[in-house]
């Protein structure tokens, strides 16, 4: 609990606590990509409700930014920063169990639940939320619909959302293999949030879905576990209009089995990840969608798949022993080149077609060691190139994506090893020209995650003017810059001198809680004698902090819009030489001991309703001396 408080307020009272992003050089994948991927369930508290839906209240009419103007490419990339920055949340003490993003990137379906202290990690109160990606907020609530949701899938156009759940007396957080009771799929219309059909009969915890390209077919995988009592071995087919059951498609599937299907992208093959957990093997099988039969049309052993844009090849993955990748021939199932496994060490899923179909990248742990990720040929099998940032290093499973007309990708990375922070830490993004393999050279956007974090999505919008990237809590939406904020630089310019100068009573007028009681309910234990609710004394107070005092302004070093009415400015302060002030408490201790060392500042300023600003939660840095 305290841990989950200190973050909460960590991001409250500084907007978001990262720093150190200096100018320097610089998609989960897809599902075709990593087929193989699992969806974790984890069990809950009650018995089976009635489901209902809660459509929360719209927010207050707030300046509303212009659509972006231009999409990122290969020349306005060098323009890239955050457009959008927040961090989900329920109700209380909420934990995100499990997320999906809509195709368009307007929406994002979460399950959670609350917990109290002391309850020995129960999860109570589960909630489904529906979350407006522009702006963070909670548009639709279905509450109570299922104790657990074991997968999430939006319709290609977004106007649907398949939730499969079920049942369990009580949950435990990080405890996802517990049985459950009444599995079954809800269908959710997102745009007024109330479910159009409940589809039944299930036996068996459903773990992922798919729906056809046109959006009017829903298909559901299989868990097949004699052994825990879940005997479905056929995938479901659905009408998502009348809700009405289609002839089930027959997989031929053993024991231990988990069935996984996707399309190609053209949508005229199913193809469907068997995976034996049992054992560790697996297989992919695929189907003519255009002349559909009862049986899969081609069946290779593999564990991981990847489907090639141009709907020709599938790229199959043998086994954990043996890292040899295939390339076959989606129509004739004829075997078209074998990439060995000696290009890479262990590749964690993440491998992928370029967008011309006529390589695959292959992210390895020798990109740990300085050689990058692989792009290889698949005509000839050789090695192409190796994708290494010169700024900072990959790590084996992080995210990449390509932009939607295949001339750029960006891939995540960090500078220095993310187990021992000091000094520069921040997550960085790495962008290359698929035409040429190079890199190309950008300023780092500010990326708001925890230094210990790093997304586990990251893909471009469809329409190319936002960059996603998603981590847990943690939304942040890159793009490029469509209007000035000197107004908001202004004000924020002028408060700093406020502080610099003593004038905290008049500081304490352009200072804003978002929620003030749990800033006093944290204030109380930092600032005894300080009546939280009295914002001049509490800038007196932590301003005339000899360890780290309100220094006049030196440079405001980076400014990004995170929210229509949101403005983040990172600054620094100057010592009476001229100097960066540096943050004191550990820049001089030994480099394997953690140190928060920085010597630039967030600040957030929010735009009121009204026209005016505020400064939003952000105290002086003093405040975290003793943290």
């Amino acid at each position: 609990m305290k841990s989950h408080l200190f973050k909460k307020i960590s991001f409250i009272l500084l907007g978001i606590i990262l720093v150190a992003c200096s100018p320097s050089p610089q998609q989960q994948t897809s599902e075709p990509v990593s087929a193989a991927s699992t969806n974790q369930v984890e069990s809950s508290p009650s018995t089976v409700p009635s489901p209902t839906t809660t459509a929360t209240a719209e927010p207050s009419p707030t300046p509303t930014q212009v659509p972006l103007p231009e999409v990122i490419d290969n020349e306005t990339i060098k323009d890239l920063q955050v457009v959008r920055s927040f961090m989900l949340s329920g109700e209380g003490s909420f934990k995100l169990m499990k997320s999906s993003i809509s195709p368009d990137k307007r929406l994002l379906a979460g399950w959670g639940c609350t917990y109290q202290e002391g309850s020995n990690g129960v999860c109570e109160s589960p909630l489904i939320l529906l979350n407006d990606m522009e702006t963070g907020k909670v548009i639709h609530k279905l509450e109570p619909l299922t104790t657990i949701v074991s997968a999430f899938k939006f319709s290609p156009d977004g106007k649907t959302l398949a939730i499969a759940g079920c049942h369990t007396p009580i949950a435990y957080y990080g405890q996802y293999d517990t049985t459950c009771i009444e599995p079954r799929v809800w269908l959710v219309d997102t745009e007024i949030g109330e479910i159009t059909h409940e589809l039944n009969g299930y036996n068996s915890i459903v773990e992922s879905m798919v729906f056809s390209p046109d959006g009017k077919t829903l298909y559901t995988g299989i868990t097949y576990l004699k052994a825990d009592n879940y005997p479905d071995s056929t995938i479901r087919v659905w009408d998502v209009a009348s809700g009405n059951e289609l002839p089930e498609m027959q997989p031929a599937v053993e024991n231990c089995n988990k069935v996984t299907p996707y399309f190609s992208p053209n949508g005229k093959y199913l193809i469907t990840h068997i995976y034996n957990p049992c054992n560790g093997k697996g297989k992919i099988d695929w189907w003519d969608m255009e002349n559909p039969i009862s049986k899969a049309i081609y069946s290779f052993q593999g564990i991981a798949s990847s489907v090639s844009p141009d709907n020709t090849k599938i790229a199959v993955m043998e086994s954990f022993k043996n890292l040899v990748i295939h390339i076959y021939d989606l129509q004739t199932g004829e075997k078209l080149q074998t990439i060995p496994p000696g290009l890479r060490e262990y590749t964690k899923w993440n491998f992928g077609f370029t967008p011309d179909s006529k390589s695959l990248l292959l992210t390895d742990s020798k990109s740990d060691k300085g050689e990058g990720y692989a792009i290889v040929d698949i005509a000839s099998g050789d090695l192409v190139t190796r994708i290494k940032p010169a700024a900072f290093e990959l790590l084996p499973d992080a995210p990449y994506s390509f932009s939607p007309d295949g001339k750029l990708l960006v891939i995540f990375g960090r500078l220095g090893d993310y187990r021992v922070i000091s000094g520069d830490y921040d997550p960085k993004i790495s962008a290359w020209d698929t035409t040429s393999w190079k890199e190309i050279e950008i300023p780092q956007p500010y990326f708001p995650l925890t230094p210990f974090d790093w997304p586990i999505s990251l893909t471009f919008s469809p329409d190319q003017k936002k960059l996603l990237a998603v981590h847990d809590y943690d939304i942040a939406q890159f793009g490029l810059p469509v209007e000035k904020m000197d107004p908001a630089r202004e004000f924020l310019i002028d408060y700093l001198d406020k502080l610099s100068n003593g004038k905290y009573s008049e500081a304490s007028n352009d200072l804003k809680y978002s929620d003030a009681s749990i800033i006093a309910e944290w204030l109380s234990g930092m600032l005894p004698g300080v009546k939280p609710e009295n914002k001049s004394a509490v800038l007196e107070a932590l301003c005339t902090d000899d360890r780290f005092p309100c220094q006049k302004l030196l440079n405001v070093t980076y400014q990004a819009q995170t929210l229509p009415d949101t403005y983040l400015f990172r600054v620094q302060f100057a010592n009476p030489d001229g100097t960066p002030v540096v943050w004191p408490p550990c820049h001089d201790l030994p480099k394997d001991k953690y140190c928060d060392f920085r010597t630039e500042f967030d600040y957030t300023v929010q735009m009121q309703p009204d026209g005016t600003f505020k400064i939003l939660d952000t105290l002086p840095y003093s405040l975290w001396l003793d943290q």
